[in-house]
């Protein structure tokens, strides 16, 4: 059980959406779970309901348990600014935010929220550099452990492409990222997914701890339901149903707790 907690990030582009979902376990490992494009006018309304419905989905966890996206981060810096903040205003209670990268030299990851004058929505500005320095550090890696980044068979070569499409220029005055194809939209999905795990900053040993717990209450039950009673252990007369609601309530209702 090593994946404990869930993100996404959205970057808004003139015909389409593109959504990533990862998962993160100790260290900072990570899984990419679902790339989801969604094709329309960010203009029109059907994009952004079928964003939001493919952002409230429920994932089931290895452990049973059922997890929630616990934060989002959409980039409100390029097209269509405007819907961005439409989106997540009535949404920021469920942690979707508007992010808008900075590329300032030693910014950090995530800085604190202003509030957009109009809309009162708030906007987290993104060390994209720094981001961008911690990944490629990553996928230098060639072990699992802390930092190493694992990606379904599903993603494509174009994806790949995508994800490794800058690279770091240094003239010894200035350092920055400079873009090597047209598309990038993956490595921009990466870094806006690292911000959203830094805003909320989750206890992973905790969460892990408490998934292990859930594992172990339903594999009891399921050997119970078999008839199968384990030695020393006296069946306890409750409703196993209620115990697990109780367990998972805030996973549930409200992502993982952190």
């Amino acid at each position: 059980m090593q994946a404990a907690i869930l993100t996404a990030a959205v970057v808004v582009q003139k015909d389409r959406l593109e959504a990533l979902v990862k998962a993160w376990g100790r260290g900072q490992e990570s899984w990419d779970i679902e790339h989801r494009i969604i094709y329309g006018d960010p203009t029109k309304q059907k994009v952004w309901e079928d964003l939001d419905e493919f952002l409230s989905r429920v994932w089931t966890h290895e452990s049973g348990a059922k997890l929630n996206i616990s934060c989002t981060c959409i980039d409100s810096g390029g097209h269509h600014t405007q819907e961005v903040y439409v989106f997540v205003k009535p949404r920021q209670i469920r942690r979707i935010f508007a992010v808008k990268g900075s590329n300032q030299h030693g910014a950090p990851l995530v800085s604190r929220p202003t509030l957009n004058k109009i809309l009162k929505v708030k906007l987290f500005s993104i060390g994209v550099d720094t981001a961008k320095d911690q990944i490629y550090s990553r996928l230098k890696l060639e072990e699992p452990g802390p930092g190493y980044m694992h990606f379904p068979m599903t993603h494509d070569e174009e994806y790949f492409k995508q994800l490794t499409a800058e690279k770091i220029i240094n003239t010894g005055k200035k350092r920055f990222y400079k873009k090597t194809r047209a598309r990038n939209e993956a490595i921009d999905l990466q870094v806006y997914n690292s911000a959203a795990l830094a805003i909320i900053n989750p206890n992973i040993n905790r969460i892990i701890h408490r998934l292990q717990e859930i594992s172990r209450f339903q594999e009891k039950e399921k050997t119970e339901k078999e008839g199968i009673m384990p030695i020393n252990e006296k069946k306890v007369n409750v409703n196993p149903v209620n115990v697990l609601r109780q367990k998972t309530r805030r996973i549930i209702s409200r992502g993982i707790e952190v």
